[in-house]
């Protein structure tokens, strides 16, 4: 602060921040590397703790962890309206010739054809990634989910100025792919769509197994959920 108010000092920051006059804005919690997030979370709670009157703000992927967070209140993006698509590519830093393909596509129905994943901002970022390497949006819905999932590994990522998410495992895509395809041949065949952490780990060391890839079951979950 002092570099854009000379003569700002901390007994000045304390005071503001007593006062309700400091609000905190604190972006990207969930691109911090997983092994530092406790010291972090540690941190933003003290200070909520000692400064009552701070109004502080954590965006962050969803989480379980934000529940034990006593000082906050959990809230979620709600659906994005087609309107509200139409802003995110306005104010996103991206290439002009992928975000002029997606308002084409906008206006030919594809909120209507994909509005499960365009509700999402994510997700949204994720299709405009996709957009931009094929030029098209697959017919074929498999097809269009690969491509989402290889954008989420890592590709939407090199977006924010070279930024690397820290992964809990370290296997490259190919490997990281098949053993998801085996969990979601497994998941499929026993007809489970929603998972306590018991039957996600139990069907990851049957994928593990059959794969025959070196993984420990628990990072490979951690980064799944992630």
């Amino acid at each position: 602060l002092d570099e854009y108010f000379p003569g700002f000092t901390r007994d000045k920051l304390r005071y503001a921040t007593e006062q309700d006059r400091i609000v905190l804005f604190l972006d990207g919690f969930d691109e911090i590397d997983h092994d530092c997030r406790k010291e972090r979370e540690r941190e933003i709670n003290d200070v909520a703790a000692r400064f009552p009157n701070l109004w502080t703000f954590v965006s962050s992927r969803p989480a379980e962890t934000f529940a034990s967070w006593e000082k906050y209140h959990v809230f979620d993006v709600q659906p994005f309206t087609q309107k509200q698509v139409e802003l995110l590519l306005d104010k996103i830093p991206y290439g002009d010739d992928a975000k002029k393909i997606f308002r084409r596509k906008l206006k030919e129905g594809l909120y209507d054809t994909h509005k499960e994943f365009l509700r999402n901002p994510l997700l949204t970022i994720m299709m405009l990634i996709t957009l931009e390497q094929f030029a098209e949006v697959p017919a074929k819905i498999h097809l269009f989910y690969e491509y989402a999932f290889e954008a989420l590994f890592g590709r939407h990522d090199v977006t924010k100025g070279g930024f690397q998410r820290k992964h809990h495992t370290d296997l490259p895509l190919d490997d990281f792919k098949r053993l998801f395809s085996y969990f979601c041949m497994a998941s499929y065949v026993r007809e489970l769509y929603t998972f306590s952490e018991e039957v996600v780990l139990e069907l990851i060391h049957k994928s593990i197994n059959s794969s025959q890839i070196d993984v420990s079951k628990v990072s490979y979950k951690n980064d799944l959920v992630e």
